[in-house]
């Protein structure tokens, strides 16, 4: 399984304006370095725990489908057949957007939505729909591809009010802590994060 940002979040869950008033800066000779900044502190702190705070839209790459052999019913009563679970790394899961896949001959198909269901939110997953199964692939790199896109929402607004403090104190470390070449997220900002943690899959 690879991952691929495709489209970054429209917005960053705290603003300039509140990043400078938490940090106490009056004037705007680092502006440009405070908002990347922000843009760093929001992104660590969704790596936390896989999850997005804005929408944000990816690429899953897969080597072929999955398969977790969870027992599904068949269509032959009697027999139980097993199906593969799409389980996605990053929360909340608002919409999958296309699933495209490379068939036997080597053509990239569109998989229609009717052949998959959908669970959104955290954790979020796909399984093929009611007595259908993933159609067969070619063997090969990247041979499945599903878009999906995650988040709160697609405004700040959307975005709990412990994530946003988590990146105002996550901005600020960086800020006064100019010249680290790397630290580790502090226990207190995790315990904010920890407030929207979705578990993980085994």
């Amino acid at each position: 399984m690879r991952l691929k940002l495709v489209t970054p979040p429209s917005v960053e869950p705290v603003t300039l304006a509140e990043a400078k008033l938490y940090l106490r800066v009056v004037d705007s000779t680092e502006d440009a370095m405070i908002s990347s900044m922000i843009t760093a502190a929001r992104v660590k702190c969704e790596a936390e725990f896989d999850r997005c705070f804005i929408n944000t839209t990816w690429d899953l790459f897969f080597d072929g489908w999955p398969n977790d052999n969870a027992p599904i019913p068949t269509a032959w009563p009697g027999l139980v057949g097993t199906i593969s679970v799409v389980r996605f790394p990053r929360a909340n899961l608002v919409s999958v957007d296309a699933v495209n896949y490379v068939d036997g001959a080597g053509i990239t198909q569109l998989l229609d939505p009717s052949a998959y269901l959908v669970a959104t939110g955290a954790p979020g997953m796909m399984m093929p729909a009611y007595l259908r199964t993933w159609p067969p692939t070619r063997i090969q790199l990247g041979s499945v591809v599903i878009r999906f896109t995650a988040g709160y929402g697609a405004t700040a607004d959307d975005v709990p009010i412990t994530d946003k403090q988590a990146v105002l104190m996550m901005t600020a470390m960086m800020y006064e802590n100019r010249g680290e070449s790397a630290f580790e997220v502090p226990k207190f900002i995790t315990d904010l994060l920890a407030a929207g943690d979705w578990g993980s899959y085994s």
